[in-house]
């Protein structure tokens, strides 16, 4: 043997040996082998995915300075701490938080062996308020890699009083399609999915939280559908166990009932795969890296719409317009467009939404459906704009405020000395929800308001509304509109609970104040269920946050938050939003449920027209 290939082979065994020892590079290697093309996506066995992203050691340093930040943040800027103390509606699935003090307990542990232990319990801690705005995760961990069984499951109706899980498609075998699930891992499979949903952090409701367990659909350009990966199935978060076993009862097309067992690995699917190349890159690229701009590539399950009934008029990416008769189908999947978001995007869609309408005017619908499921939010301003467009003489907006902590106190006074507003600190940016008056002062804004939280008592701001959106709905539309043809009785509005945020304040405003009538699908058999979910007011996340706190030149003082030492994702409700016909009530903590139900069956969860038939027959 040659000194050269002496040396090769060598180099060879050092990195099978390295390989074998270190989980991460054990991944890059196979993404190498599975494919050379960049930005593809590559499956990875659940070992091997738990053993990379548990190799990483528990770092106290990190576990205190993480918490600090959490915390420093939450009471110098989050809303709800106090409230979330307090006993919920009884048909709310929560339970009474301390959040910080269940945060405080974390430190005491003293079993932790991995970072993503510790973050895992810091994501579940924070998740446990079940605000879908208050998030928090480590950016080593999740989304890195996607955990899927490739298996849609959904509810229905069986025999108009049983209430059961069943395979809406099987990619792995579609055999299985349509078949009951009886158990899983040799429990019931409802229950299963109940106790699963009662996990999700994004839903008080857990009604809401079971469709959002399941499967359902979201239309695309008016053209495409896709379905949502059902979280029982699919998780961000690594799975306790490797893999999960679904009996199934199948009956066949000659009758024959068919019992069987099907166990289900879990595979992870690497997004961003070959950007590490071992342990050691993987915690540099997303562990420490501040910014991380590669592209998550995923494979999303999309095929064509097919509608039995309706015909398409108009379609952005955001929402699309359809006839059905006489009538009218306005689906909004979404208030953000695929644009960059920036004032012209704003404007825009609203331009955009006024154009379907008036195309649906003109078609002489007597009837107007809004299909709002699956709708995460965006622009308030968009959905404002939608409630301004209906009913013209409706007052859009909510009444916001803010809580009033020495942190945020000295932000506001700070961007009260600037001559122009430019933070979500400075009181110009807004005006008295009440005269509709430009603040004057930091003084004037902040104001002397209290109320009683959790026996606490607590300060509030002035509420106020955001100043400049009326002036773009006159642009948009102009000043001598003639009014849509529409009236509240010729409206309602269909949700699967899943309507969030800025689709929440839009429900919310034309159900409470205009009248028109809700229609949720999906969740559990004859139980009241929302109709939109996780209202807040408006959120911001650490990094813009921390951006304006820089900009205001607070970050020094000893009660700012101090920047994370590793790479997270933290998202936060920044301000709250209240009724109009009582100024106490908290709409994050009401519950408002649908007037009417409908339930999902093996058609019209794969066919959305069936169900706006179903809709369309109940506006009076």
């Amino acid at each position: 043997m040659t000194v050269y290939s002496f040396c090769q082979s060598f180099l060879n065994t050092l990195l099978t040996h390295f390989v074998e020892k270190d989980a991460c590079a054990k991944i890059y290697k196979q993404g190498v082998e599975q494919s050379e093309q960049d930005n593809k996506v590559v499956k990875v066995s659940y070992q091997d995915a738990k053993e990379c992203l548990e190799s990483f050691r528990y770092n106290r340093t990190i576990a205190v300075k993480t918490l600090d930040t959490i915390k420093k943040t939450l009471q110098g800027f989050y809303p709800y701490l106090e409230k979330a103390k307090e006993e919920p509606a009884p048909e709310f699935s929560t339970k009474p938080v301390d959040l910080i003090k269940e945060l405080d307990l974390l430190l005491e542990r003293d079993d932790y062996t991995t970072d993503l232990q510790f973050m895992t319990d810091v994501q579940d801690t924070v998740g446990s308020l079940k605000d879908g705005h208050l998030f928090f995760s480590s950016n080593c961990y999740v989304s890195r890699f996607v955990f899927t069984q490739q298996l849609y499951l959904y509810s229905t109706i069986k025999n108009n009083e049983t209430q059961v899980i069943q395979v809406l498609e099987d990619l792995l075998d579609p055999s299985n399609d349509e078949c009951e699930v009886t158990k899983i891992d040799e429990h019931p499979a409802m229950e299963v999915i109940i106790e699963f949903a009662y996990t999700l952090p994004e839903f008080r409701d857990l009604g809401v939280a079971f469709n959002n367990a399941l499967t359902s659909y979201t239309i695309n350009n008016g053209t495409n559908i896709s379905l949502n990966q059902p979280q029982f199935t699919t998780r961000s978060n690594l799975p306790e166990k490797s893999s999960i076993s679904y009996t199934l009862t199948c009956t066949k097309k000659n009758s024959t009932i068919i019992e069987k067992t099907i166990s289900r690995e879990w595979v992870a699917i690497d997004q961003i795969p070959r950007v590490f190349k071992d342990s050691k890159t993987y915690w540099n690229e997303f562990c420490i890296a501040k910014h991380n701009d590669t592209k998550v590539i995923t494979e999303n399950k999309n095929k064509e719409l097919e509608l039995k009934h309706g015909r398409l008029l108009y379609s952005e990416d955001f929402a699309s317009f359809y006839t059905l008769g006489e009538t009218g189908i306005v689906v909004i999947s979404s208030f953000i467009s695929e644009s960059s978001n920036d004032t012209k995007v704003v404007m825009d869609m609203m331009k955009g939404l006024n154009h379907g309408f008036k195309l649906l005017a003109q078609a002489r619908v007597k009837k107007l459906v809004l299909d709002l499921q699956n709708n995460n939010g965006g622009f308030i301003e968009v959905s404002q704009f939608v409630v301004h467009r209906l009913f013209l003489s409706a007052n859009p907006f909510f009444p916001n405020d803010n809580l009033v902590t020495p942190l945020f106190s000295l932000s506001v006074q700070k961007a009260s000395e600037k001559s122009e507003p430019s933070t979500d600190f400075s009181p110009k940016a807004y005006l008295n929800a009440y005269t509709y008056q430009q603040f004057d002062s930091a003084t004037d804004f902040l104001g002397e308001n209290y109320q009683i939280r959790d026996n606490n008592k607590v300060r509030t701001t002035n509420k106020y509304i955001d100043a400049n959106n009326t002036q773009d709905f006159q642009e948009i539309i102009g000043s001598n509109i003639k009014p849509l043809p529409w009236q509240s009785k010729d409206m309602i509005i269909l949700t699967n609970g899943l309507c969030g945020s800025a689709c929440a304040a839009l429900a919310q405003h034309l159900s409470d104040y205009e009248n028109v009538k809700t229609v949720a699908v999906g969740g559990f058999y004859n139980r009241p269920m929302s109709y939109s979910s996780f209202i807040g007011g408006s959120v911001t996340d650490f990094v813009t946050l921390m951006g304006m706190l820089k900009e205001l030149n607070v970050t020094d003082d000893n009660i700012a938050p101090r920047e994370f030492l590793v790479s997270t994702t933290f998202s936060f409700t920044f301000r709250e939003i209240y009724g109009w016909k009582d100024e106490r009530e908290l709409l994050e903590f009401s519950f408002k449920p649908a007037k009417e139900r409908l339930y999902y069956n093996n058609k019209n969860v794969r066919d959305p027209s069936l169900l706006w038939v179903e809709v369309a027959k109940l506006i009076d």
